[in-house]
């Protein structure tokens, strides 16, 4: 029996070898890829659980830059022109007890107000509770100067704990009428710029005085009527006149006057 070789040099006839690029998988291979598909497609690209782990990290810090860019300085101003005098409209000021009459917290019946401290000037706290508008806080004033400038200090203790300084300054334009001029000024901290994102209390606190000065020109101009009312309406003191008693005289006879003298 002889053997024939092909013209590769291999063995021709059933000892040739197979195509291996025709070849299939066994059968067994196949069952088994079919079994854990996951197998194979956990290496086709990260797992959303991966991104996100990346992710978030990125977007804290990107947040953490964007509060601590924030402006740390509030300022805020309003002017308003009120018909009355220097010394009517800073006397509304002055005295804490007054501020019931056209402050944020002085319309709103549910507020509990209480004072301490002198009546008016240096020192004069007002203490406010169960605000929604404001929040719960105490103001004092920390500089007085009379008939010009009330300087105060404002703390408000929710929903966080803030000071800002309050200033109210008058100045006179004539002699019924006051240019009033409220600021407001302080330092954000880091929690305060990260809350006014979603609230700004300096917002708030801006809104609630800009009401409070139109409440306190009408009471101020009310108050300068009132006293001009009371100034026209005094009584005039009435002249006194004296009576002068003179003695009673004779008629007079053509040769002269006559004698006076008993009948």
């Amino acid at each position: 029996m002889t053997e024939t070789r092909s013209t590769t040099g291999g063995l021709s006839g059933a000892h040739a070898r197979p195509e291996v690029s025709g070849a299939r998988l066994p059968l067994r291979v196949r069952e088994r890829s079919r079994s854990h598909p996951r197998a194979s497609a956990s290496t086709d690209g990260p797992t959303l659980f991966a991104v996100g782990v990346r992710i978030v990290p990125l977007v804290a810090v990107a947040f953490a830059a964007f509060v601590v860019s924030r402006p740390s300085i509030v300022a805020r101003h309003e002017t308003i022109s009120i018909r009355a005098p220097v010394h009517s409209t800073i006397a509304e000021i002055e005295d804490l007890r007054r501020w019931t009459a056209w402050s944020p917290w002085g319309s709103d019946p549910v507020v509990a107000l209480t004072f301490a401290g002198p009546s008016l000037g240096q020192g004069a706290a007002l203490h406010w509770a169960n605000d929604d508008n404001v929040g719960p806080g105490h103001l004092v004033i920390s500089e007085s100067v009379p008939g010009q400038r009330v300087e105060l200090e404002l703390t408000v203790t929710s929903p966080w704990r803030a000071t800002r300084t309050m200033t109210l300054s008058a100045s006179r334009v004539s002699e019924l009428e006051t240019e009033l001029m409220w600021d407001l000024s302080g330092r954000r901290s880091v929690i305060d710029k990260a809350l006014a994102i979603v609230t700004d209390g300096d917002d708030v606190i801006d809104e609630a005085f800009r009401d409070a000065l139109k409440r306190l020109k009408v009471v101020a101009e009310m108050e300068a009527l009132r006293v001009h009312a009371r100034a026209s309406e005094m009584p005039v003191e009435p002249t006194r006149v004296e009576t002068i008693n003179t003695p009673e005289i004779g008629p007079t006879s053509p040769s002269g006057p006559s004698e006076l003298g008993p009948e």
